[in-house]
């Protein structure tokens, strides 16, 4: 018995570690979470708390448009009452019981009811859009990272194969030292060079670990998560719409002008929703008394069972807080005016600098361009004219120095077109293909 006991604890044993360990090695040995481009959305969705805040905007807006809703829908209740009299003037009957079901419905509210109900459906419209602005802000900053962490993968690659580059000087630089044929100098020269590549990378190293942790940061993501990145830098945009219809495009789709569009119209509902307070209202109300004992002093039992249905017009009188209530909301629509205004500035400037931004990158690719070949044929002329022994140490060194300059510079032009074009794409809300559609007349 106790030898069996013995084999089913070593096999409860076994299937614990099965269930609770297994699972962690085979997520070591998958090792690093791989991204693209295009996961970068779906990250931001699971993981970020200040999307998941906007998402519970929206829920309070859409709970709110339940609730002015819920006015137009019948009130009813069931009370049961018991009423005991002694001594009474005129009843000459102890007591009385009884249920009556009572229900009330609003039929005519003046424009209150209805235009806060509009209002409502303007304040989810507006959180819907406002919920989408922040997703897009989220998605270009993530870009934004996604780039600049591309850019530092490149920006090693570049140190390293300088570094490359000057050790092979060097190496070259101690072999014609050890002929007699180059200085000293050249040779400390060419050391110095090798330990300035060194520390050229090791810098580019520690701005890649930089921009690898504020991109977790942008998709929610523990530092400790191991991350790589799949893709490259997106390619130059073969040409550009004019301003003026990116313009358009982003005073269409932007969602930070829909939503700031919405709240205007929830503002001009919640004016005229503020007005129809001091209207009448009218109410049908129905009284239906279940197997009582009414209160009646003659006939008594005529009247055990009676249904009571009237019509009832109210109207409030409370002139002071209707007004205020009145003021309240206008002041709230100009609020909602100038937030329009606001917004659809600030996205117009928005649009116009990353434009300015987009064309400054897009040149500095071009020359940067331009500048590598140039660097790379004159570093190869200058390599090859010292080892023949006609030219100088000097000149390698310059020659190298100008390729790495040119490659870095090339490399983070294009980092910064990238980027510029993700901040188009998120000032106009949209991509630059969907405003090429509308103006080659495409877009549905």
């Amino acid at each position: 018995m106790s030898r069996a006991s013995s084999i089913i604890r070593l096999l409860f044993l076994f299937f614990f570690l099965v269930s609770g360990v297994a699972p962690q090695l085979v997520a070591g040995e998958r090792g690093a979470l791989t991204l693209r481009e295009a996961d970068l959305l779906k990250l931001i969705r699971r993981n970020s708390d200040r999307l998941a805040q906007s998402r519970s905007q929206e829920d309070l807006a859409r709970a709110s448009l339940d609730l002015e809703m819920a006015q137009f829908l019948p009130r009813i209740s069931l009370d049961a009452y018991y009423n005991r009299y002694k001594d009474h003037p005129f009843i000459d009957f102890e007591s009385n019981r009884g249920v009556a079901l009572r229900l009330s419905q609003l039929l005519f509210s003046g424009g209150e009811v209805e235009n806060a109900i509009r209002q409502a459906k303007a304040v989810l419209k507006a959180s819907r859009w406002s919920r989408q602005e922040v997703e897009a802000f989220l998605l270009y900053q993530a870009r934004f990272f996604f780039y600049q962490c591309l850019f530092a993968e490149e920006l090693v690659r570049i140190r390293k194969e300088l570094l490359d580059l000057a050790e092979e000087t060097l190496r070259v630089t101690e072999e014609r030292f050890s002929q007699g044929l180059a200085p000293e100098y050249d040779l400390l020269r060419s050391k110095v060079a090798v330990s300035e590549a060194r520390s050229d990378l090791r810098q580019a190293r520690a701005v890649l670990e930089d921009s690898y942790t504020r991109l977790k940061l942008a998709l929610g993501l523990s530092p400790e998560v191991e991350v790589r990145l799949r893709g490259d830098l997106p390619e130059e945009p073969k040409g550009l719409s004019p301003e003026t219809l990116f313009r358009d495009y982003a005073l269409a789709h932007r969602p930070a002008i829909l939503s700031a569009r919405e709240r205007w119209r929830a503002g001009e509902y919640g004016v005229k929703s503020a007005f129809g307070r001091s209207m009448p209202k009218v109410y049908l109300e129905f009284e239906d008394h279940i197997d009582d004992r009414q209160a009646f002093a003659r006939g008594r039992p005529e009247y055990d069972d009676y249904m009571l249905t009237w019509l009832k017009v109210s109207l409030s009188l409370d002139f002071f807080l209707n007004r205020a209530r009145y003021n309240l909301a206008k002041a709230s629509l100009k609020k909602a005016r100038a937030g329009f205004s606001r917004v659809k500035k600030e996205v117009l400037a928005g649009v116009h600098e990353a434009l300015v931004d987009l064309y400054s990158a897009l040149d500095r690719v071009k020359m940067h361009r331009d500048a590598v070949c140039e660097a790379e044929r004159a570093y190869r002329i200058a390599l090859d004219r010292y080892a023949a022994g006609e030219s100088s140490h000097l000149d390698v060194l310059s020659s190298r120095t100008s390729l790495g300059n040119a490659r870095v510079a090339l490399a983070e032009a294009r980092c910064e077109m990238a980027q510029a074009m993700a901040r188009l794409e998120y000032e106009i809300g949209g991509s630059i293909d969907e405003v090429k559609g509308e103006m080659n007349g495409d877009a549905k």
